[in-house]
């Protein structure tokens, strides 16, 4: 259900976890450049982010570190021709359907030519937003934490209309993001994951506004009398799909079923 390059993305993060728990390692390096990390900005500058989607990558992230983060990929390519060591070059990086592509081919080349400090303006502007994006969510956490757990799972947050409109819209967002990550199993490194959609922040917005009942990835956004209430969306039959934790050459790995 997903696009090929995020199928193949998924499916080397289960590789790499599941051999860093077959070593018993305590991190995995991942070769991302500054080069990554400033297309990631663009593609997702392009594509309407909030302030936590315009962040730069972290160089770590629990196990995962990224150690090449302040080097260039021309850095690294000048350093493996001077010594002479060979490199590989992924052929679907002249594919121009992928988006990120487009963006290192084409849009990158004329920045370059353009703007000569567009790079380190950028990466300054991301690190704004994540400080911008850390303090709303320590609000929303906050509010949060003060919301009430009715028993069939929804969230009632009262006096929402109080705050400040993109404090409510991260509230709405951190609520429906917690309700998802409470109904998904723990992850685990031969797990199929079902991918989790992330709310849209404009149908967020556009909520707040108009103040209807608004359906969203993960749950029920409605509006009370200065309030708000998330109901979750419900679990799927497990008659229809179950998963069974086995053990396969002494890794942990879960057996899915799907259903049909």
């Amino acid at each position: 259900g997903s696009g090929i390059e995020a199928a193949a993305r998924e499916a080397r993060r289960r590789a790499l976890r599941r051999t860093a728990l077959r070593c018993h390692a305590d991190a995995i390096l991942i070769a991302h450049t500054k080069n990554d990390l400033l297309e990631n900005i663009i593609i997702r500058v392009l594509r309407g982010a909030g302030p936590a989607g315009l962040s730069p990558i972290q160089a770590k992230n629990g196990i995962i570190i990224r150690p090449l983060l302040n080097l260039t990929r021309g850095a690294i390519l000048d350093y493996l021709d001077a010594r002479g060591l060979t490199h590989q070059t992924d052929s679907t990086n002249n594919d121009d359907r992928h988006l990120r592509n487009k963006v290192r081919r084409h849009i990158i080349p004329i920045l370059d030519q353009r703007f000569p400090d567009w790079a380190q303006n950028l990466q300054r502007a991301a690190e704004t937003q994540r400080l911008v994006a850390s303090h709303l969510k320590d609000q929303a956490q906050e509010i949060i934490s003060g919301a009430q757990h009715r028993p069939d799972g929804a969230l009632v947050i009262p006096n929402l209309s109080s705050h400040h409109r993109i404090v409510q819209e991260e509230t709405i967002f951190c609520a429906i993001n917690s309700l998802q990550q409470r109904a998904e199993p723990a992850f685990q490194p031969d797990q199929r994951q079902r991918k989790i959609a992330a709310p849209r922040r404009a149908t967020i917005r556009k909520a707040i506004e108009t103040r209807k009942t608004t359906q969203l990835p993960g749950g029920t956004l409605a509006f009370t009398d200065g309030g708000a209430v998330i109901s979750p969306t419900k679990s799927p039959n497990f008659e229809e799909g179950y998963a069974l934790l086995a053990e396969r050459d002494g890794v942990p790995t879960v057996i899915t079923h799907e259903g049909g």
